[in-house]
């Protein structure tokens, strides 16, 4: 069987690059290619084209990839796409995985990497390596500890910060709750550990971005 591959890239040489690559596959076949992104989208949404997978670049002038993806996943779940970019940070391999992409590939990898990671989602899989998904779960694990800080806290410590953010002193609080104010100097020592920040300021800020107030 020989699958019908799309490309779309602004730039014809990195088009170029890509068909001498894949020459040799004969299971592929390049039957698309755009370096506008937009002539592209509107053929797939028209039925013009019919790939078996997208190749799509993502910085682009006329509609960038992440919107393309998000149209053509809109459009046509089924139709499958890898997203090719020069990007390896973490804020572009959550935002294209998110979008249901099922690769994510650097323009720098090598013919064996890019041939594998497309006969992969050819073959029902997803194409993302180990490297970049071990970025996105670390970013993933830290954003969610971020998210979670104030859930962290013990309900007496969640009591305290609601009287810290009310600006009420040590000596106030713990008559207020019936402790010392050692007690309470104590609790506000290990808020402060917990939620990783240096000041007041800081702890009324997080809990409010946190919707604790």
């Amino acid at each position: 069987m020989t699958y019908q591959i799309c490309l779309i890239d602004d730039h014809q040489f990195i088009i170029d690059g890509i068909k001498r690559m894949l020459a040799s596959e004969t299971n592929l076949e390049i039957s698309n290619e755009y370096v506008n992104s937009m002539e592209a989208w509107m053929d797939i949404k028209s039925g013009k084209i019919n790939p078996d997978l997208v190749i799509t670049d993502i910085s682009m002038p006329d509609l960038d990839g992440f919107e393309l993806i998000s149209r053509i996943k809109n459009h046509n779940p089924k139709l499958k796409v890898l997203a090719l970019t020069i990007h390896d940070n973490t804020s572009f391999i959550r935002d294209i995985y998110y979008l249901k992409a099922e690769g994510y590939l650097l323009k720098n990898s090598d013919k064996e990497a890019f041939v594998f990671a497309i006969n992969r989602i050819l073959e029902n899989g997803l194409a993302y390596s180990s490297e970049l998904l071990s970025k996105l779960l670390h970013e993933v694990k830290r954003k969610k500890e971020e998210l979670n800080l104030v859930d962290q806290l013990t309900e007496r410590e969640q009591e305290i910060l609601k009287y810290i953010i009310q600006e009420k002193t040590s000596q106030e609080i713990g008559e207020l709750l019936e402790i010392s104010k050692q007690t309470v100097d104590t609790h506000r020592k290990h808020i402060m550990q917990k939620t990783k920040v240096k000041s007041i300021v800081g702890l009324v800020k997080l809990a409010i971005e946190q919707g604790f107030v």
